[in-house]
């Protein structure tokens, strides 16, 4: 692989090594996917096309993860790790001595990772598409940033699916699964990149789910779902075996209405949506493959309605957190836990918690939700860290942050998050290239 940039070439404090395969507790992270910032939110939308008044006019209900999908993704008790479109998975934790508190910088890198994916496979944090936000569409080679090493490389650009915004991007621990977005049309194709062979492998068309974006996936263990996003009311969702490479179209009896921007996380044996929608929706729905059916989740106690909110999965229970209501509207800095098993949600305090935002990083590290970056009229470079056994916020040491940026990438590195690009400016918002690394 070519290197594209690197530090000084001694190891990270804090990450003594990024050995692949799972972790011990399972961890994994996920963060909102989703763009389409219109109004007074800054312009992300370099001249797509806004299915807003579709949403508003049907009131289609959803969630979203991932997206600009963010991730996707979501933690999960039982390995290997899942993500969302905008979710993303950690399968390799990173324990060694030294300080660890606060934040790091990182190796800088050409090009910035706006509405693309990141997941953390095999060790490193994979970046692919997006867009400039004037325009063009990335795609090509993917790059890879390794913590231990401090330093970018990139991969083959050969057989890579052709350059898209708002695909969705899961792993399954070693490998990137591409699919779907949009590049001046809805895509329905992608791609699965193996950085261990630095190859891609197209993923089958034949039978594949309507073209979408702005869409859900989650990795199940050994399948990839894809459901949601723009695309037809009622379009049914897609069921991918990578072995087989074919896809089993998901029975839509019972899901919840198809919106935009939704969040999904996967459990372990469910995949939960909720939320969604530039109207905002407060309904969701829960997917069971082994019997192909569809739930829904309870609305007693469930968030207000949103869109560009974040999802994680925690082991047991789902957090869904900030978002906000209507194009430009109220954000918020509220949100609750759902457990699946009684299908009941319960408040996450508001006391300590960072400030109302939306298109923000989240991830999951095994017993806390970390929160940062995002919009709120202005760009933000803030955050906080949510511990949900004791449901209480702790903020964050702004100390050699980032600098402020909505939609930065974030994946779960088993000690520290890695931050990477979004957008920040004045009227017409340019990419950032830069990002960090935070141990909490």
């Amino acid at each position: 692989m070519a290197l594209l940039s690197a530090s000084a070439g001694c190891a990270r404090g804090g990450f003594a090594g990024s050995p692949a395969g799972g972790s011990d507790d399972g961890r994994v992270l996920d963060i909102a996917r989703a763009d389409l910032p219109r109004g007074d939110l800054p312009r992300g939308d370099g001249g797509l096309p806004s299915d807003g008044a579709r949403d508003v006019a049907d009131g289609l209900a959803l969630d979203i993860a991932s997206g600009d999908a963010p991730h996707t993704d979501a933690s999960r008790d039982a390995p290997p790790a899942d993500a969302t479109v905008d979710g993303l998975v950690t399968d390799g934790t990173v324990d060694a001595p030294g300080p660890l508190s606060g934040w790091r910088a990182m190796g800088s890198a050409s090009g910035g990772a706006h509405r693309g994916v990141a997941v953390w496979a095999a060790g490193r944090m994979i970046i692919w598409g997006g867009h400039d936000n004037q325009g063009t569409y990335f795609g090509g080679a993917p790059r890879l940033y390794d913590p231990v090493t401090d330093m970018w490389s990139s991969g083959t650009a050969s057989g890579a699916p052709s350059a898209r915004a708002d695909a969705t991007g899961v792993t399954d621990g070693t490998r990137l699964y591409i699919w779907g977005g949009y590049n001046g049309s809805k895509l329905a194709d992608g791609g699965i990149y193996d950085p261990g062979s630095n190859t891609w492998t197209p993923i089958t068309a034949s039978g594949a789910p309507e073209a979408r974006w702005t869409h859900v996936a989650v990795w199940t263990g050994t399948r990839m779902l894809v459901w949601g996003g723009y695309a037809a009311v009622d379009s049914p969702g897609g069921s991918y075996d990578p072995l087989s490479n074919s896809w089993t179209q998901m029975n839509s009896m019972g899901q919840p209405p198809v919106v935009s921007h939704e969040t999904a996380v996967w459990t372990g044996t469910q995949m939960i949506v909720w939320g969604g929608s530039l109207s905002g929706v407060d309904s969701g729905g829960i997917y069971t493959p082994a019997t192909d059916s569809w739930s829904r989740t309870a609305a007693t106690g469930a968030p207000s309605p949103r869109w560009g909110h974040a999802a994680l999965w925690t082991g047991t229970r789902m957090i869904v957190w900030g978002g906000q209501l209507g194009n430009p509207g109220t954000r918020y800095n509220n949100g609750a836990s759902f457990d699946p098993v009684s299908n009941s949600w319960t408040a996450i305090s508001a006391a300590g918690a960072p400030g109302g935002r939306v298109w923000h990083a989240a991830v999951w590290t095994g017993t806390q939700m970390i929160v940062w970056g995002g919009y709120n009229g202005s760009y933000l470079a803030d955050g906080g860290v949510y511990r949900l056994a004791s449901n209480s916020w702790t903020t964050m040491s702004n100390v050699n942050a980032p600098s402020p940026r909505s939609h930065p990438r974030a994946v779960w590195a088993g000690t520290g998050m890695i931050v990477f690009g979004g957008i920040a400016g004045p009227s017409v918002p340019s990419l950032v290239t830069g990002g960090g690394i935070y141990h909490p």
